[in-house]
Order: C-alpha cells, then sequence, then structure tokens
C-alpha cells in the first residue's frame, strides 16, 4: 500500500533532474565505467568513438560513432538501447562490430543520455520509434549504405517497431524480442508482476501519463548484468533516467508496430544471452517465431541481459559478423543456399536456422 500511494505522489515533472555535460568523454562515471569492464571490451584508442549531435525534429539527439580502422564495410548498425540503458552502454557492440570492419551510431533515446528534449516534447515509445527511424533514414542518405539495427533488452523490441515497414532497414539483429502487448510479458519482465497489473488497471485511458515513475519501480536493473563489478557501477550511472513519465511506459506497452512480423521479410537474427535472469529466452520465442522472413536463432552459451561475459560476447560477435556479411553480399552464396535446403525459395517463408 505505501508502495502504490508513493506512486501517485511522485513528481509531475523531471525537473529534479540533474544538468548534464555536452559530451561523455572524460565524465568520471564514464572512466569508472570503463575501468570495470572486461578488459577485451573497455575503450581502444585504436577505435576511438566520435560524438556527435543530430537534429531530430525539435530533439537534439546525441550519438556515438564507432569507426573501424580501414574503410568500412558496405552495412552500416545502428546500436539501440533499452529502457535501462543510452548509446554508451553499448560501447563494446560498437567496438566490437569496428573490430569487424563495421561503421556503427548509438543514438541516447529521448529521456536517457546526452540527448536534449524541449520540456513541452511527450516521451512516448512512439517517439523513440520515430528517432530511430530517423537515425537510420539520416544515415542511409550520408553514407548510401545498407543499414541494420541492432537492439539490447527492450531495443530489440524498438529495432523491430522501427524496422516495421521500414524499406531503409536492411536488417534487425536483436538479444531480446518481446512483444510488450502481451500483459504476461509485461508482468514477467517487470520489477513486481502484482505492481505491473495494478498499473495496467489504474493507468486506462491515460489518467496517469504525466506522472514520473522511478525507473526501479518499473524493471529489475540488478538482473542487467552478472558481474558484480559492473552492476556495482552500473547502479551509479547517471545517464540512465531515474524516472520517466507514465505515459511512456503505458505507450510502451500499448503501441502497434506498423506491420506486424506475419508481414515482415527483413531478415533477423536472435542471438539470445543463454543466462539472461531478466528475459529468459522463452519469451522472445513467441515473437521471434511470428517473422515471416528469414530468420536465425543463435542461443549463446551463457551471457546475461547485457551479455559481455566469455564465451558469450565473443559468440554475439561472430553471429553479428555472419548476419552482416549476409545482408552485406559477402555470404549471399551460403544464404542462397541455406534457403533452398530449407525449402525457402518461392511460395514458402525460410525455416529459421538454429544456433545452440
Amino acid at each position: 500500500m505505501t508502495r502504490l500511494v508513493l506512486l501517485l505522489l511522485v513528481l509531475l515533472a523531471a525537473g529534479c533532474a540533474a544538468v548534464r555535460p555536452a559530451v561523455y568523454a572524460g565524465h568520471p562515471h564514464v572512466v569508472a565505467w570503463n575501468a570495470v569492464l572486461p578488459e577485451a571490451v573497455r575503450d581502444d584508442a585504436a577505435f576511438p568513438i566520435v560524438e556527435e549531435r543530430l537534429p531530430v525534429g525539435r530533439l537534439d539527439v546525441h550519438l556515438d560513432r564507432h569507426r573501424p580502422m580501414a574503410q568500412p564495410k558496405d552495412v552500416l548498425v545502428v546500436l539501440v538501447h533499452g529502457g535501462g540503458g543510452h548509446g554508451r552502454l553499448l560501447a563494446p557492440i560498437g567496438l566490437m562490430l569496428a573490430r569487424a570492419g563495421y561503421e556503427s551510431v548509438a543514438p541516447d533515446l529521448p529521456g536517457f543520455g546526452l540527448t536534449t528534449v524541449p520540456s513541452r516534447v511527450a516521451l512516448t515509445w512512439s517517439l523513440w520509434v520515430d528517432v530511430v527511424r530517423e537515425v537510420v533514414r539520416q544515415e542511409r542518405v550520408r553514407t548510401g549504405r545498407r543499414v541494420v539495427l541492432c537492439g539490447l533488452s527492450i531495443g530489440g523490441t524498438l529495432a523491430w517497431h522501427a524496422a516495421a515497414g521500414n524499406g531503409d532497414v536492411d536488417g534487425v539483429m536483436v538479444t531480446t524480442l518481446l512483444d510488450l502487448r502481451e500483459a504476461a510479458v509485461r508482468a514477467q519482465v517487470a520489477t513486481s508482476p502484482a505492481l505491473s497489473r495494478l498499473s495496467d488497471g489504474l493507468g486506462k485511458g491515460g489518467a496517469l501519463d504525466g506522472w514520473w515513475v522511478p525507473l526501479s519501480w518499473v524493471a529489475p536493473l540488478d538482473l542487467m548484468t552478472s558481474d558484480e563489478g559492473v552492476l556495482a557501477e552500473y547502479r551509479k550511472d547517471p545517464f540512465v533516467a531515474k524516472a520517466m513519465p507514465f505515459g511512456f511506459w503505458r505507450s510502451m506497452g500499448r503501441t502497434p508496430p506498423a506491420v506486424e512480423p506475419e508481414a515482415m521479410t527483413t531478415p533477423l537474427l536472435l542471438a539470445h544471452p543463454g543466462a539472461d535472469a531478466w528475459t529468459p529466452t522463452a519469451l522472445s520465442l513467441p515473437t521471434f517465431e511470428r517473422f515471416a522472413g528469414e530468420k536465425t536463432l543463435v542461443r549463446l552459451s551463457n551471457g546475461s541481459h547485457l551479455p559481455l561475459e566469455v564465451p558469450a560476447r565473443d559468440e554475439l560477435a561472430a553471429a553479428m559478423v555472419a548476419f552482416l556479411e549476409e545482408v552485406g553480399g559477402e555470404g549471399t552464396e551460403a544464404r542462397d543456399g541455406a534457403a533452398s535446403r530449407q525449402g525457402g525459395g518461392e511460395g514458402g517463408a525460410p525455416e529459421p536456422r538454429v544456433t545452440k
């Protein structure tokens, strides 16, 4: 009861949020975070992160750009964080891709990281989808290259929604693929299933959309990683939103994609961590099975929600590179052969390729 009362009394605005710097570089938390990461995925001077700003409507979106040392390959990756992260949190993924020859960009989505949001802009799931779509569009125009979305955590669902009906997206890679319109799924991934069900009832009609809800009440953030050192620093992260409007969380679980999975032909890779205590693989499989296009399921040997453990991170890197090679045409012969073997020619959708 006490928690419910606090929920109804939570601040009406985020005016108490701390003033944020213009860039991540040199910030004490960023330095400390980098120091606790596994050595293999710490910042590498050979692959410096370039911080940029991208105007998207009234937003000033902050981007981290990761470039390979040589000429980038013909596929660019847009990294998509979830509801407990920001673009810099995905720097290990950007580094792995840069080492493999791929350029990537990681935007901070509105409410998180260093993206500037005018006070009168409503924070909703649709806004997040629009931001990702616009980043894709601008990067495709700028580079002329194919573009693949890579979503971690709820960023996987966001990548799916941003790719739905979007001809600018050539592929989708995710570590989690949840349909948050399902009440049972929302209850399983929430901090408290009972609170999730209660908020579903209280929030009908948008009556609470303007109320700000602490992130810790919505998501069990301590399940982000199994590494205690990384978790301790993650808890201190000033760039992860401390609260978001109730309307954001409500819209996340109510907004349909432009096209349902059954009508999507965009190539899909689901590389799911094998020891994800927050969103177990079984929660993603129903959505994965609904996708009509060519799809690949890779079950990582281990790995928590943020899969930086060995061998999960190496398996994830290998799965992403194999997928990007196919999208870029480097694996065309192998892909065509696989489609033929799986009956994926005319008149039928290919069966998923599964790596255990």
